[in-house]
């Protein structure tokens, strides 16, 4: 609407929130926003038992010798 507005947001793990309908903004930034951890078997089998997709990549710059996992921290319901 003409003017960003930085700010921050703790949410908690299995809560649902109310998400405002006057700012699109703010509802497609938390649909697109990513995490990139290095991969480790912990955190797949972690996503794996909550049921949150994921995707591993190698890293390109050092010829894929690192992985890492990336996914949505948050799920967002319409």
């Amino acid at each position: 609407k003409g003017y960003l507005q930085y700010s921050y947001a703790v949410l908690d793990p299995g809560v649902e929130y109310e998400l405002p309908e006057d700012d699109p903004a703010f509802v497609e930034s938390l649909k697109k926003e990513t995490y990139t951890k290095h991969w480790s078997q912990a955190i797949e089998d972690k996503l794996k038992s909550m049921g949150i997709p994921y995707e591993v990549k190698n890293c390109k710059q050092c010829g894929g010798r690192v992985k890492k996992i990336i996914y949505h921290p948050v799920e967002v319901h319409e």
